[in-house]
């Protein structure tokens, strides 16, 4: 059981004060304006059929594969894919189920395993034999993930502010864990925003457009559900049979990590860097969690460099 200390409560009392009925629901007709124009994909899964959004840009044979972290979706790529794609690579990225426009379907098996099965199909409906791939925080994890099951498809792996090993949840979200189902009632804008401003080096940053694009997601239909089931399924068991496997990566490998990550620390990158001696390392200094977002020219630098000496 969870010991709920006295900073806890205190924040939890101050969300039920002032969130609780704050919560829009986005109704149909608005669902249907936010999607118009996006491209999905239907992915028929062993779970059921599914819209899944995706993003594609850039043309030729050398395909970059970006996968997003927990709660977040495509748009964290926004500045990334733009670059990669004027750099001459065919660039996708993908909503998860459960997040971003992709559909959030009650009952289903949230987790590592059904993203790693998601993210296979993906490829081979686009015919993307072999790619370089890309992940953030639970993404950087999916990655590494796809680098081992997934051998033969994988040239390359980027990690950034990478899940990979087992840690102490943040306390935003030891907050949403110990809610449980009950998080619905306080996804609204406030505790968005209150996570944003916690995972970058400077909460001034986080801007109005940023809020809003990982609100709506929260506002769709069975949108919490899978946010809360997603976490609910992250365990350190996973995180320690995952890192046992590391020994089969033969790839290069980048590490791009924000020196002020609070979420997942730089001590992560120390072990990153012992288990893969080889790969190249970057510390972007007064950058958090998100570099891609926070530090976008220094991180489409990195990859593109880094892409670049790939043969």
């Amino acid at each position: 059981m969870l010991l709920l200390n006295k900073k806890f409560l205190i924040f939890i009392l101050f969300l039920c004060s002032y969130i609780v009925g704050c919560q829009k629901n986005l109704t149909p007709n608005e669902i249907t304006e936010i999607k118009e124009g996006k491209t999905f994909w239907k992915w028929d899964s062993p779970h059921g059929v599914f819209d899944i959004h995706y993003i594609e840009k850039g043309s030729g044979s050398k395909h970059v594969l970006l996968i997003h972290g927990f709660g977040a979706n495509t748009y964290t790529w926004r500045y990334i894919i733009d670059d990669l794609a004027k750099a001459g690579y065919h660039v996708w990225t993908l909503d998860l189920l459960g997040f971003g426009l992709s559909d959030k379907p009650l009952g289903v098996p949230y987790g590592l395993n059904l993203f790693l099965e998601q993210i296979n199909s993906f490829m081979d409906v686009k015919g993307i034999n072999k790619a370089h791939i890309i992940g953030n925080s639970m993404g950087g994890g999916l990655s590494l993930g796809m680098a081992i099951t997934y051998p033969q498809k994988i040239i390359s792996l980027t990690l950034i502010d990478a899940l990979g090993y087992p840690l102490d949840l943040p306390f935003p979200l030891k907050i949403s864990k110990a809610l449980g189902e009950a998080i619905k009632h306080f996804q609204g804008k406030f505790l968005v925003r209150r996570m944003l401003e916690d995972i970058v080096y400077d909460p001034k940053t986080i801007t109005d457009e940023q809020v809003e694009a990982y609100t709506i997601p929260l506002q769709m239909p069975g949108g919490s559900e899978a946010y809360s089931a997603t976490l609910e399924s992250l365990e350190n068991k996973q995180l320690i049979e995952l890192g046992q496997n590391f020994k089969k990566i033969q790839i290069p490998v980048l590490l791009i990590w924000g020196a002020e990550d609070k979420w997942i620390p730089l001590n992560n990158f120390e072990n990153f860097s012992r288990d893969f001696p080889k790969a190249q390392k970057v510390i972007l200094k007064q950058c958090g969690h998100i570099p891609q977002e926070e530090c976008p020219q220094e991180s489409s630098a990195a990859i593109i460099h880094f892409l670049s000496e790939i043969r």
